[in-house]
């Protein structure tokens, strides 16, 4: 995140005072706010604005508007407001929040980008402020605001890893939904005004070889308009598809030669540091591979706490490592956010499709067969192996679609829950994601997955992880793929252009086989991920054990049974069962409750 706010208003006066914070407090009027950076205010023509993010498309903005090369951010998005009004967010491609506040209209406007890359929470004090920021552990410095945990939320958490919007970890506090403001009165009412959805029809009608030219142009595009922000950008380069043709691609618009970064493993399973080499070498990019050992993420998980609420996607940790070893002169970084979603990437799409073939008499029977058949064999599964892919496949074919896509993410089973909840009825408190799910107005149950992804996955989690782990280093982080003209293109094409039953990515993959290393193409998808199954049986074995031993210190509320949790412990120590994702749950957890 490139810089930090936080404010309070009274409506009913429309006046403020501020609390005590780390920085000096700035009066403006009826406001008063805090940042690291004075440059993110702005004022004119009687309103002002907080503004922090990354504007993408900024020298089109200033272009359009008239303005000099050295308009600050805010002031564009001020200006912008003016001409647009409530229309100005869609204009912004990047990622941001705000607050704008009109004292003679007594009125309060905060929001966010449209995908949410960016997060803002806020709150109702008990002596009637209304509390801002972009940053939780900073709202909850302010006298008033609420630190009573919200049950449903940790249910929420212990089952997905994250929790969506609007809810936040607290009970009465709110984290504000992707492509959203919220206009707060002076009366103290308020109204949530949804700004941008995702829409797959009408139907892109072109050919396949139309529909790859149009990409090819639109993704070069989105990467041009960052470098015409910013003259340099590095990578953070994987193994996958994605942010190597990010790579290919900016070769044209790069001058001198680029940086990139890749973080290794010794596990070969999560190693892809010899196909990022690959793609360096054939366009003459530095290629950094920084090898990451246990001891390496072990510190850092301690920066958990510090996270604002639980946050339990383990790819934070190699995303964290790699923010801070990125060279002092890199200021900013290109990553492939957005290709999964958009692409139609992930192996659960094909999944569902799958799905539907079998969930058929007599397929299903057969399946429910097998499904209770390997329960009772219990078999110790490793869970990034084919084996663990098919029986989570076969488990999601006998379940309602809602329910069969959340496996496929999940974490803690409502099964699983009710044995970890001393009280299993907390169990229940996690339907938001299946209502989710069941209202999204899409008829082809792939395209249905992906707008659930692109609603609650992708801001809640996708790009939440990389929020949180460029914390302490601020580096203005570049996602051509999440750029409006790309996504639209996108979620218009026909989803047979995206994904198939035997086919993932297929305009990237596509695109991908001119310009990349065949080597490269032939590997199945790469996720940022970590050994965390090995290093919970090895050289982390002391904290799986803490967590268990450790109970009654950071569950100070009694909610979980010790025996769930022992039995968690000792049947992967014991390698009867591959609990890691469990165990990181509850890990990160516990070290966030530490901090409260």
């Amino acid at each position: 995140m490139n810089s930090l706010f936080t404010g309070i208003f009274r409506p009913e006066t429309v006046a403020a005072s501020f609390p005590v914070l780390s920085e000096k407090p700035i009066t403006s009027g009826p406001w008063s706010w805090t940042s690291q950076k004075s440059e993110i205010f702005a004022s004119a023509d009687g309103w002002q604005i907080l503004f922090a993010g990354l504007i993408e498309n900024r020298h089109e903005l200033l272009t359009n508007l008239h303005l000099s090369g050295n308009t600050s951010d805010a002031n564009l998005a001020l200006q912008l407001y003016l001409s647009k009004k409530d229309k100005f967010a869609l204009q912004i491609q990047g990622s941001y929040c705000f607050a704008i506040l009109n004292y003679a209209k007594g009125q309060l406007i905060l929001g966010r980008d449209m995908l949410g890359r960016d997060s803002l929470f806020y709150t109702k004090t008990a002596n009637g402020m209304i509390a801002f920021s972009n940053a939780l552990q900073d709202l909850r410095k302010i006298q008033g605001v609420s630190t009573e945990m919200d049950p449903e939320a940790l249910t929420e958490y212990l089952s997905l890893g994250y929790i969506s919007a609007p809810r936040t970890i607290f009970k009465n506090v709110y984290k504000l939904e992707a492509a959203t403001m919220i206009h707060i009165q002076a009366n103290g009412t308020s109204q949530e005004q949804r700004y941008w959805s995702p829409e797959f029809m009408p139907k892109y009608t072109g050919s396949f070889s139309d529909a790859l030219t149009e990409g090819d142009t639109l993704i070069t595009q989105a990467i041009k308009r960052c470098f015409d922000s910013q003259k340099k950008i590095g990578f953070f380069l994987s193994g996958g598809w994605d942010s190597n043709l990010l790579l290919a691609y900016s070769k044209q618009f790069q001058t001198g030669t680029p940086q990139a970064i890749n973080i290794s493993f010794e596990n070969s399973s999560y190693d892809e540091a010899s196909l990022a080499s690959l793609t360096a070498a054939k366009f003459g990019v530095h290629l950094e591979i920084i090898k990451a050992k246990p001891d390496d993420l072990h510190h850092l998980i301690d920066s958990i706490g510090d996270t604002g609420e639980p946050f339990a996607d383990s790819s934070l940790l190699p995303l964290t490592l790699a923010c801070q070893k990125a060279p002092t002169d890199m200021q900013a970084v290109f990553t492939g956010d957005g290709g999964d979603e958009m692409f139609g990437g992930y192996r659960r799409y094909q999944a569902m499709q799958w799905r539907k073939i079998f969930s058929r008499q007599p397929m299903r029977s057969i399946l429910s067969f097998i499904q209770t058949w390997q329960e009772s064999k219990q078999i110790p599964i490793e869970q990034r192996s084919t084996k663990a892919t098919m029986y989570r496949f076969i488990n999601a074919m006998t379940m309602n679609p809602a329910d069969a896509y959340l496996s496929f993410q999940g974490i803690f089973s409502r099964n699983m829950l009710k044995e970890l909840y001393k009280d299993s009825s907390l169990a229940e408190n996690n339907d938001s994601a299946q209502k989710l799910f069941n209202s999204t107005n899409v008829s082809n149950i792939c395209e249905r997955c992906m707008a659930f992804d692109v609603l609650r996955y992708l801001p809640y989690d996708g790009l939440r992880k990389g929020e949180l782990a460029d914390q302490q280093r601020g580096l203005d982080i570049y996602s051509p793929f999440l750029s409006r003209p790309v996504v639209e293109f996108m979620l218009h094409l026909p989803r047979s252009y995206k994904s198939t039953i035997f086919q993932r990515k297929r305009i990237i993959r596509t695109l991908g086989k001119a310009v990349l290393p065949a080597e490269l193409m032939q590997q199945g998808k790469r996720g940022f991920g970590v050994p965390l199954a090995d290093w919970m049986r090895t050289v982390w074995s002391d904290d799986l054990r803490n967590i268990e031993n450790d109970l009654s210190q950071w569950d100070t509320k009694g909610w979980f049974d010790s025996n769930a949790i022992h039995k968690l412990v000792s049947e992967h120590l014991q390698n009867q069962n591959d609990h890691s994702s469990r165990l990181w749950n509850l890990l990160c957890l516990k070290n966030w409750l530490k901090n409260l």
